[in-house]
């Protein structure tokens, strides 16, 4: 499995477990995945920059 493809799946998953605990609103959830499946569809573009871009509390 690719890299990105790794970080991409661990990062939803993470996401998943935070929305389970109720860390984070289902409205959260949907945009941090989005970021997630958006820089993933970016070549050569390192997933986790893609949490800088998101500014809330509580990612």
């Amino acid at each position: 499995m690719e890299r990105n493809e790794m970080q991409r799946r661990i990062q939803l998953h993470l996401l998943d477990l935070l929305a389970e605990r109720v860390l984070i609103s289902p409205a959260e959830l949907h945009a941090a995945k989005s970021l997630v499946d958006e820089r993933a569809l970016e070549p050569g573009v390192p997933l986790r920059k893609g949490a800088e871009r998101g500014k809330s509390g509580n990612l």
